[in-house]
């Protein structure tokens, strides 16, 4: 989960460039590239949406590659910031039955449900 608080677990490994990590309220470490660690909190999310909050989605329902589907007005949680070409202007959701989170516009997302 993007900006979530972690400890870190032992000495670094031996190749210095991941460090075992664990993220509460989880009881196993990760290994982490100490590219993706930072001692700063991330920068606020596009929109100034938080990491877990619950919006909707109003594009087109869709089946993606992966085989989970994004249905217009289902509402799911923010996991991160978009990325690539959507980068600052997208967040990350994670739909209920989806194995993976799913980026969009701003402009495809709102706080309340849509109307009927």
């Amino acid at each position: 989960e993007q900006g979530g608080l972690c400890g870190v677990v032992g000495p670094p490994p031996a190749d210095r460039s991941t460090l075992d990590v664990v993220f509460p309220p989880n009881k196993w470490c990760v290994t982490s590239s100490l590219l993706s660690l930072s001692r700063k909190p991330p920068p606020p999310l596009p929109g100034g949406f938080r990491l877990g909050k619950r919006l909707y989605f109003l594009g087109l329902s869709q089946t993606l590659e992966s085989g989970d589907r994004v249905v217009h007005g289902a509402r799911g949680e923010v996991t991160g910031p978009a990325s690539g070409a959507l980068a600052g202007q997208g967040l990350a959701l994670l739909f209920k039955g989806n194995r993976h989170s799913v980026e969009f516009r701003l402009s495809q997302l709102r706080r309340k449900p849509a109307p009927p």
